[in-house]
């Protein structure tokens, strides 16, 4: 993974976990800061508990597991959809200001 995103994104936040053979970048950095806003990075550990992911299949459990454990913990869908909700209300009061 990328850890440079490019001018193009106005506003990007990682979420990422540090185990396993596949793991996300600890930090993103934008290419152009004026361009690009870095929400945040956060990071979460499966390593105390782990979700239940029995929609993937056993390889992805097995091979992948806390890649695929993140993908299922409902905790980072929720918080990266207060961050969506967030951004599209400052966008929208922007927009009915005078």
């Amino acid at each position: 993974m990328d850890r440079i995103i490019p001018a193009n994104v106005a506003r990007a936040a990682n979420f990422y976990q540090p185990n396993g053979l596949l793991h996300g970048q600890p930090e993103i950095r934008a290419a152009d800061s004026t361009r690009t806003r870095i929400i945040g990075n956060f990071r979460s550990d499966y390593t105390a508990s782990s979700y239940n992911c029995e929609q993937y299949p056993w390889y992805d459990r097995v091979f992948a597991k806390t890649h695929t454990q993140i993908e299922c913990d409902a905790d980072v869908w929720k918080r990266a959809e207060a961050l969506i909700r967030s951004d599209l209300m400052t966008v929208t009061e922007n927009e009915t200001e005078p």
